[in-house]
């Protein structure tokens, strides 16, 4: 679909646009849900907060995730200092360069 097409579903949805009043029914529906699932939840949630944390310093968590993590980045910087391509970086100068002095012309304004 294109803009007019929106623009025609807008106006006509619009111009055909009806209330529907429920009569108090949204709010018959919100006094009858249980109360009790609601409190459960709101104790339950800083519970289960403590406990993870607990047990990500118990199981020393960093550790694990630094262990996980370092490799890829080893890998990652190895990869890219082997793969460097003096050609490449030329463009992404002259683009920063660019950026770097419009940037610069439009905090002196």
């Amino acid at each position: 679909m294109n803009k007019t097409d929106d623009q025609l579903i807008y106006q006509f949805m619009q111009t055909n646009k009806r209330e529907i009043s429920d009569r108090g029914f949204s709010r018959r529906v919100m006094r009858r849900l249980p109360k009790q699932i609601k409190s459960l939840s709101d104790v339950l949630t800083p519970i289960c907060i403590i406990v993870s944390c607990i047990l990500f310093y118990l199981f020393d968590g960093i550790s694990l995730i630094y262990a996980s993590i370092m490799p890829v980045i080893q890998q990652s910087s190895v990869s890219i200092i082997e793969n460097l391509n003096f050609q490449t970086l030329i463009p992404i100068a002259i683009v920063c360069t660019y950026l770097g002095i419009q940037k610069a012309i439009s905090l002196s304004e």
